[in-house]
């Protein structure tokens, strides 16, 4: 028969597991979208990849607790430069997309250029 510490270590693993597969889908849509705003921008998103930064739990839209997510990754403009980029997840939404682009006018300018901030509600979205 099972005890129940053998109970308690199996449901421990399980909800390990489960953390693990979420944190995975969470990074694979956030390369996703990393992939397809550089590609939006005219520009490389280098090693294909992004790092996760922060993890923090913060309220939705809706004032429901999530599961906040911050991404790091690079791209490059010429492939001689690496500039940053970070996406957030709040939940399993995209909260928050911002590429670095350098400014072709000035040479070492950045321009910040946010391309998805979902983290404050809409105003023109009905509820």
């Amino acid at each position: 028969m099972i005890s129940f510490s053998e109970v308690f270590l199996i449901l421990g693993l399980a909800a390990i597991l489960l953390l693990w597969v979420e944190a995975m889908r969470s990074q694979e849509q956030a390369r996703t979208l990393g992939l397809r705003a550089c590609r939006d921008a005219g520009v490389q998103l280098l090693d294909d990849t992004v790092a996760l930064a922060r993890v923090r739990l913060r309220r939705d839209a809706r004032g429901r607790l999530a599961v906040y997510r911050e991404y790091h990754f690079e791209f490059t403009t010429t492939g001689h430069s690496r500039h940053a980029g970070e996406i957030a997840l709040l939940g399993r939404r995209p909260a928050h997309l911002h590429l670095a682009l350098p400014d072709s006018t000035a040479s070492g300018t950045v321009l910040e250029a946010p391309v998805l901030d979902a983290t404050r509600p809409d105003p023109n979205r009905l509820h």
